[in-house]
């Protein structure tokens, strides 16, 4: 199945879903910068499989391959069309969210 092999610094892992879509993102909030990698599928399900804190000179390279499925690690899955996946979901937006307005000296 295709997908991206992805290096983040001196860590080299591949991301792929037969039927779904993959993402590799940076997000910016509130000055910290993450590099977060995930995917959905056509069931609802959200995957999880890498993310972390970006710093200035991190080395990035994605490259687009075809990918066995046994290079693929295991992924943090929640299951959108569960309530309790959904709540536990946005308590832990919550608490990042809050964690860095802390950090800010907002809280």
């Amino acid at each position: 199945m295709y997908g991206f092999r992805i290096k983040h610094n001196n860590e080299t892992f591949a991301v792929a879903l037969e039927n779904g879509c993959v993402s590799c993102f940076v997000e910016s909030l509130q000055g910290d910068r993450r590099i977060s990698v995930g995917g959905c599928d056509r069931q609802g399900r959200d995957y999880q499989w890498y993310g972390c804190r970006l710093r200035p000179g991190d080395d990035i390279e994605i490259s687009f391959e075809d990918i066995a499925e046994s290079e693929i690690p295991a992924a943090r899955i929640l299951d959108f069309t569960k309530p309790e996946d959904r709540k536990a979901k946005m308590i832990e937006e919550y608490r990042r969210l809050r964690q860095a307005l802390v950090e800010d000296g907002l809280l």
